[in-house]
């Protein structure tokens, strides 16, 4: 029995759950679990975590039966990664910063700056796609994270907080060796 995969969503998100049988002669005797119904697919709508259970019976053969579970897990919002490793480098360099998110969906995205990391977080004008490119021309420490919102029911997700460390270029100087 071939089952649709775990699901993570938003409360309230209706979405289809199904089941389809390896063997065994159709027709097929489908019952899920939680009173959801006796066909493959069905549709549920959740505001709790649940896993659903379908069994599925040859009905030229009664005893063979399978069974076979998927687990939906509901949450506030979308978890949001930055996949990207905090960075080194040097004043002139460019990072670009990625993210993804724990839940399909169509979503609108802001990038946000903050002085320290943890306070002051502020919208980056015109910065609204999954990734993030900047260029650096001040050494100092600069952090990053982004805000994702848009997918149904869903509240606005915060990503991690993303460090970029901007240090001067290093210098060489040539020395010649003195004459005594």
């Amino acid at each position: 029995l071939n089952m649709s995969p775990s699901i993570t969503t938003c409360k309230g998100n209706t979405f289809s759950i199904s089941g389809t049988p390896t063997n065994g002669l159709a027709p097929y005797i489908y019952s899920w679990s939680n009173g959801l119904g006796s066909t493959s697919t069905v549709n549920v709508s959740t505001n709790s975590s649940n896993v659903y259970t379908l069994t599925v019976r040859d009905s030229n053969s009664p005893s063979c039966t399978a069974t076979a579970s998927l687990a939906v897990n509901v949450v506030d919002s979308p978890g949001v990664t930055i996949t990207t490793a905090d960075s080194l480098i040097c004043v002139n360099g460019v990072s670009t910063i990625s993210s993804t998110i724990d839940i399909a969906g169509t979503y609108t995205y802001q990038w946000q700056t903050s002085p320290n990391g943890t306070t002051g977080w502020a919208n980056i004008s015109g910065q609204t796609s999954s990734t993030f490119t900047n260029s650096f021309l001040v050494a100092g420490n600069y952090f990053y994270r982004v805000i994702v919102s848009g997918s149904a029911q869903c509240n606005a997700g915060t990503s991690n907080a993303f460090q970029i460390r901007v240090v001067s270029s290093p210098t060489a100087a040539v020395v010649s060796p003195s004459n005594n």
